[in-house]
């Protein structure tokens, strides 16, 4: 019966909904300072209108599935979008030859792993996940 109950506060675990505020906004920086974007700058990361840090690194844009909830949070609160004007954004870009779109990964595990191999690279977690002391965070400032 024991084995019974932690299965079903396993299934629970990994089912509860992820909240914004269990999401990492990570980046793989060589900075001595915190790191600190308004969300406009952000949102321009991401739609791939900034393509460099401001120390000239360029910015490698990591994402996950558009059917992970992770990154419809993100997407929805972070971003202030939802993933079908993401999605268009980023179809704009491939198709007019004007840029290519974020790389798109399957899984938290893998954004991670190449989160520490990329130098220049961004991208989100959820709070779930030990983001390790390789990485920075990112705090987002309001206007």
């Amino acid at each position: 019966m024991s084995s019974l109950f932690a299965l079903c506060i396993s299934a629970f675990i990994l089912c509860s909904p992820v909240r914004a505020d269990d999401i990492l906004l990570l980046c793989n920086l060589n900075s001595a300072s915190p790191i600190t974007l308004s969300s406009q700058q952000l949102k321009r990361i991401y739609t791939m209108k900034t393509r460099v840090w401001s120390d000239g690194t360029p910015i490698t844009v990591f994402t996950l599935q558009t059917s992970d909830p992770v990154h419809k949070l993100f997407t929805q609160k972070l971003l202030k979008t939802n993933i079908y004007q993401l999605d268009r954004i980023w179809n704009r870009l491939t198709f007019s030859g004007q840029g290519r779109p974020p790389i798109i990964l399957d899984t938290e595990e893998e954004m991670l792993a190449n989160l520490k191999e990329t130098p220049g690279a961004i991208g989100y977690l959820s709070g779930e996940i030990d983001s390790s002391k390789d990485l920075h965070p990112i705090q987002i400032r309001e206007p």
